[in-house]
């Protein structure tokens, strides 16, 4: 039963302090109470936060004021809300990140279950918050709740992160305006960053537990960033610019993006690679964005995806100067890379896929096998398991074996090169071996030379469940990754139609008709393969496993927004917004895959209006 309402602090005039528009929380549509603080200073919101419990609302009115702590709040479900955008101003000045708002999250408490929700801010940091190469930001969400919305914020730093999605948290951020202005610095800001590391099963770590289990595409079992407007105004004559990239999404994420409206910043997510331990993104959906472009260097893509499987469609970007772009989406596997920017693979805790690292010296003392290698070995800082085939005495052979590099820090030196590591055998045998000894990572599927299917690469679906710290890591056996392939279709660069393409690494392992599918526009079913796009009426016959068809006029009206102009404006026929069907077998299966229901359900629960910016329709074909 809901609990009557507590109304705090609540008056005339008190609820006048919001205008027309304005995101405060009418007291009827609360689950709980609702609780006013006094005024937007931190004390005052500290003291609202502290009284309020699981269904409450506490509402933060119109002021500008200086944070120079953050605040904090822990198992708790309930709504945060300010006076609007422009109107609620805070300029988070702690040290220490996140700065202005760390909340964990549970599932418990609330209508629907855990449901916690901030909107109605306008959040600066003209004190850089510091830390922002580690991956958390200015607002972070971790814990366990299925039901959080992040909305209506305005948010601008010049060398900070802005909002982190951890642990289990899923959700929607919509109606938003990130913005890395102009004079901007720093390394490797990102607007946005999401892992899913303890996906489905609270005290677990790594994104194992999403890689470990099935896929959730279409549903509401991700987390979605719909509606909002990324703003990159750093500029640069040359080099490396870090709003560039605006998202990063790591450890088993599930995350989409739709709606959106960019300027000048790509969508990334990172692989099974340079975070040790840490497993890459699991799937990702991103459609219906649009982007302008007028970047001032040559950038590779909009869309960029280092491993995983992802579905990117009806996507535009229109380039307004510059050099522009080759293409709008492209993808790597970067250990797949024996070049710049990784110049050697010691990054990859799971070693290098499909590299055979030769050893030219395999010694032993006592149980301490010594390898020296003629270049660089890539075991990782950390150490690595490693596959070693080819010694003439079985003792030396070892299948995932722990192995530990001398030089225990970068760079090494000439007594402890990185061409040198140890790994335990037996006390038996030969204590110098003769043979063409090899080692590599025992994880990827090793079908061939170039070590397909390689752990968590692009178009890599359900893995092996793993848990366990790497040292003490279980169960020791290959990823053994599904075949989950990428489908791409309906990407309009300056109106053209921009397929994906593998670049720079792992060419060799992500391939056409296998990891990935691209839109065919001679689409037959027969001798042109991929994806068909138009009425089902116009779709060829069920020929090979793994195509696809955009049927224009299929999915229902998962697009239940009022005007639903964008379905039209990017050539679905009126009525339906759009699907993908799957030829399986000699038969196509109809909409295989229809985005989940749009808008998300959560928006809409609770006060507040829209910013002042209208999502492209620049999408016609």
């Amino acid at each position: 039963m809901t609990r009557p309402y507590r109304l705090l602090l609540v008056s005339i005039l008190a609820l006048g302090s919001w205008g027309p528009g304005e995101a405060w929380i009418d007291p009827s549509l609360a689950e709980g109470a609702v609780i006013n603080a006094v005024s937007c200073s931190k004390a005052d919101v500290d003291t609202a936060i502290a009284s309020a419990s699981d269904g409450d609302v506490v509402n933060v009115p119109s002021g500008s004021c200086v944070w120079s702590s953050r605040v904090t709040i822990t198992n708790k479900a309930f709504s945060l809300i300010g006076a609007g955008i422009g109107n609620t101003v805070i300029d988070a000045q702690d040290t220490v990140i996140p700065c202005f708002l760390n909340w964990t999250t549970h599932n418990t408490g609330g209508n629907p279950a855990g449901f916690t929700r901030l909107s109605g801010f306008t959040i600066t940091s003209t004190a850089n918050c510091v830390g922002g190469a580690s991956n958390l930001a200015m607002i972070h969400v971790k814990g366990t709740s299925h039901n959080v919305r992040l909305d209506h914020l305005s948010m601008s730093a010049p060398n900070t992160q802005l909002i982190s999605i951890y642990d289990d948290v899923r959700g929607v951020g919509d109606h938003n305006t990130f913005t890395f202005p102009a004079g901007a610095g720093g390394i490797n800001r990102h607007m946005t960053v999401c892992t899913h590391k303890q996906w489905g099963a609270p005290g677990t770590d790594y994104g194992d537990t999403s890689w470990g289990t099935a896929s959730s595409w279409g549903s509401v079992d991700a987390w979605y960033w719909e509606d909002n407007v990324f703003d990159n105004q750093m500029v640069s004559s040359g080099g490396f610019t870090p709003g560039i990239y605006g998202t990063d999404e790591f450890g088993g994420c599930r995350v989409v993006y739709r709606f959106n409206t960019l300027h000048n910043t790509s969508l990334q997510t990172h692989g099974t690679e340079s975070s040790g331990r840490i497993r890459g993104y699991r799937h990702y959906e991103g459609y219906r964005n649009t982007w302008t472009w007028d970047y001032l260097v040559p950038w590779p893509g909009v869309l960029a995806h280092r491993g995983g499987s992802f579905r990117d469609f009806d996507n535009a970007v229109t380039v307004m100067s510059g050099p522009g772009l080759p293409r709008m989406i492209e993808s790597n596997v970067y250990r797949r890379g024996v070049n710049p920017p990784y110049p050697n693979i010691s990054f990859f805790t799971f070693g290098a896929c499909g590299v055979q690292t030769t050893i030219t010296s395999l010694t032993r003392s006592g149980t301490v096998a010594t390898a020296i290698t003629s270049s660089e070995h890539g075991i990782h800082l950390s150490g690595a398991y490693i596959k070693i085939t080819g010694a003439s005495d079985a003792n030396f052979n070892q299948t995932f074996v722990k192995a530990t590099r001398i030089c225990a820090s970068m760079p090494c030196s000439a007594t402890a090169p990185s061409t040198q590591f140890t790994y335990p055998v037996a006390n038996t045998g030969a204590t110098t071996d003769a043979g063409s000894p090899v080692w590599t990572s025992p994880f990827d599927g090793n079908v061939d030379s170039t070590g397909y299917r390689c752990t968590d690469q692009v178009g890599a679906g359900q893995s092996t469940l793993y848990s366990g710290a790497f040292a003490v890591m279980t169960p020791l056996v290959a990823a053994n990754n599904a075949l989950e392939p990428a489908y791409i279709f309906n990407n309009l660069l300056n109106g053209v139609l921009s397929p994906h393409a593998p670049t720079q690494f792992g060419a060799d392992v992500i391939i056409n008709l296998r990891d990935y599918y691209n839109e065919n526009p001679a689409f037959n079913g027969t001798t042109e393969r991929g994806i068909g796009r138009g009425p089902r009426g116009s779709r060829p016959a069920c020929a090979h496993d793994g195509d696809a068809w955009n049927a224009t006029d299929g999915g229902g009206n998962w697009n239940t927004s009022t005007t639903e102009t964008n379905s039209v404006a990017v050539g679905y026929a009126s009525g339906a917004d759009g699907s993908l069907d799957l030829c399986s077998g000699g038969v196509w299966t109809n909409d295989w895959y229809v985005p989940y229901t749009y808008p998300h359900p959560l928006i809409g629960k609770g006060g507040g209006t829209a910013p002042s910016f209208s999502p492209g329709t620049n999408l016609q074909r």
